[in-house]
């Protein structure tokens, strides 16, 4: 499977920084290095994203390289720097549970998290997830690169109604410019994706309304 290109950083870890007030702004800054990534097998590689703080205090994130599968993880790291993955991609047959996951997560108000793979699914044009803390992985979506987008390279954000919404870079009919979506889902559960607009090449947003798109 063809890997989404993206720049390697020569070494990569989390680190901890301690906020500095106004009043000592010019004090030298205190870094802690917690974990340095492919120190060991099986590890997360290159992550390109922040981490999200779970309910257990838990810091949580992606990876899009690294893994069982070298195809990305889950991960969470303690902040005493004990590293946990969650979920390595490519664990289904044809990577249907999806790879390339280099999004970061959401944390929902159920304590799970919502993240996106730019590749694999059941379309190989990328999916949305859903896990939970423990690791359990569900997949909410697949995109088809069609009408609905094809790499979606960022976590759905959750708006004021409850809904999720997000992005796909490419794809979204005639042009191929970019989707934007939303995932109505209360629950762990595939359904409830609704496309809202498709870029077109003169920078207008196409009106995707439900019944001609074919989602509800």
């Amino acid at each position: 499977m063809k890997k989404v290109q993206r720049h390697r950083m020569l070494s990569v870890a989390i680190v901890i920084v301690v906020a500095m007030s106004a009043a000592t702004m010019g004090k030298a800054q205190t870094f802690s290095v917690l974990h340095v990534f492919a120190s060991q097998t099986g590890d997360p590689e290159s992550p390109q994203n922040g981490v999200t703080q779970g309910g257990d205090g838990d810091l949580y994130g992606t990876s899009p390289d690294g893994g069982a599968n070298s195809m990305g993880t889950v991960y969470k790291i303690s902040p005493k720097g004990e590293l946990r993955v969650l979920y390595s991609f490519c664990s289904q047959a044809n990577c249907a549970d999806g790879s390339d996951p280099d999004s970061g997560l959401t944390l929902r108000p159920d304590g799970h998290f919502l993240g996106t793979t730019a590749t694999g699914g059941s379309f190989n044009q990328g999916t949305i997830f859903d896990i939970t803390q423990t690791g359990t992985l569900t997949v909410l979506y697949n995109f088809t690169g069609g009408n609905d987008g094809t790499l979606p390279t960022a976590p759905p954000i959750q708006g004021p109604d409850g809904s999720f919404y997000g992005t796909a870079r490419n794809g979204g009919l005639p042009d191929g410019c970019g989707t934007i979506y939303k995932i109505t889902n209360s629950g762990a559960a595939p359904g409830g994706f609704h496309l809202l607009h498709r870029f077109n090449k003169n920078r207008r947003l196409q009106s995707a309304g439900l019944a001609s798109s074919g989602y509800r």
